[in-house]
């Protein structure tokens, strides 16, 4: 279950800053979307004596507040399902099915510098919570767990965006990332066995990103690409994949 104070804290951010929009003296412009979020690393995660596959990703909606000159802020979440997830514990490799949920929050700030581009920074965070049962064998020895992964990823990124043609536009960008991931295994080994470990990784990292912005059937949609170095006791590249079409109001 996503933790409680995730979404205080998402809530408490979006009571913020529809206080200070509202102070302004122009409309705001409201947007919902449907949002897709992929994240997967080139190999497992390794964390002293322990490996994990970094793979997490979703479904949702996001709420979406623009004002022409303050910016835009929004709000998300949803659920996913892996029908394959993989970890060690107790010195095997045990594997299985997982659900999760995540919420997410961010800023955008786009300045014009010129008819047909932009200059923009985003602010973005998110965090997944994650849950499965496993099960494998160590010497022939069953061996089974409950996993729950906490992941959260924060990003820091400045692009330029450009119009190709009136339905669409191209943007790249860098930034920084600050990423954590937090697990705890509790589990069995035969029949009386039983154990819990722990592991935990953070760091900050460059990442960067490509995105596309189209209309497609009157659909606004935003695609976006991003890639990360992730540095524990291995180094791993992260692969994100976004999507968001905006629906119509």
């Amino acid at each position: 279950m996503l933790p409680v104070t995730a979404w205080k804290m998402g809530l408490i951010c979006l009571g913020g800053v529809f206080c200070v929009f509202a102070q302004a003296d122009t409309a705001l412009d409201y947007e919902v979307k449907l949002t897709t979020d992929y994240r997967e690393a080139s190999s497992s995660i390794k964390v002293l004596d322990k490996s994990a596959s970094f793979r997490v990703g979703g479904a949702g909606l996001r709420i979406q507040v623009n004002h022409h000159s303050l910016g835009s802020f929004y709000i998300g979440g949803g659920g996913g399902y892996s029908p394959n997830e993989s970890a060690s514990f107790l010195g095997a490799t045990i594997s299985g099915s997982a659900d999760s949920t995540f919420f997410g929050s961010g800023y955008e700030y786009n300045h014009q510098v010129s008819p047909d581009s932009q200059i923009f920074m985003t602010a973005d965070y998110v965090i997944y919570d994650v849950k499965g049962d496993f099960a494998g064998s160590r010497a022939d020895v069953p061996v089974s767990a409950t996993i729950k992964t906490d992941v959260s990823i924060s990003d820091i990124n400045i692009g330029w965006r450009t119009a190709v043609s009136d339905t669409l536009s191209l943007g790249i960008g860098l930034g920084a990332s600050r990423w954590e991931i937090d697990a705890v295994a509790s589990g069995v080994l035969g029949d009386s066995i039983r154990a819990t470990t722990e592991a935990s990784a953070g760091d900050w990292d460059s990442t960067q990103f490509i995105r596309a912005e189209l209309t497609v059937f009157d659909f606004p949609i935003v695609l976006k690409y991003q890639r990360t170095e992730l540095n524990a006791d291995n180094a791993v590249l992260l692969h994100a994949l976004n999507l968001q079409v905006t629906l119509p109001l």
